[in-house]
């Protein structure tokens, strides 16, 4: 198995604690695999979808400028 560290914002790292709290996650590290998991089977395509966009934005931007 990989080891991961990474820096959370204060207040999802406390989101995470909240959700371990109740029961829904044995612990953060599950958690943080369940959520990896969801969004690599799910999320993946409305992530490249909204950076296409972002992508089209620029260069309706950049070639108004250019006119």
């Amino acid at each position: 198995m990989k080891t991961l560290e990474l820096e959370l914002p204060e207040p999802l790292a406390a989101q995470m604690d909240r959700a371990v709290a109740k029961g829904v996650f044995r612990d953060t590290g599950e958690l943080a695999r369940a959520a990896l998991r969801e969004f690599l089977a799910r999320g993946r395509l409305a992530l490249m979808e909204h950076h296409q966009l972002d992508d089209i934005k620029t260069a309706v931007r950049e070639a108004k400028r250019k006119k």
